[in-house]
């Protein structure tokens, strides 16, 4: 529900409405690494980069401790 709210809010020019779904839903879930890369990709485009390279960062770091990541990267 939160990630396709944030993409119809985005479609609709209403980033700041957007990136509050997208905070609800990875606060709710922050294990769904697809709607947290929407969130990444939202702040990008509404000059957070801050914010936005602080979640790739967490993203890279827990990709370099997840098994099944790092065997599908061998």
């Amino acid at each position: 529900m939160y990630l396709w709210l944030g993409i119809l809010l985005e479609a609709k020019e209403e980033k700041e409405e957007a990136l509050k779904i997208y905070a609800q839903g990875t606060e709710l879930n922050p294990m769904w690494d697809y709607l947290v890369e929407n969130r990444i990709r939202a702040l990008v485009n509404n000059n957070q980069a801050d914010e936005a390279i602080a979640l790739q960062k967490n993203l890279i770091e827990k990709a370099a401790v997840d098994p099944f990541i790092t065997k599908n990267l061998l």
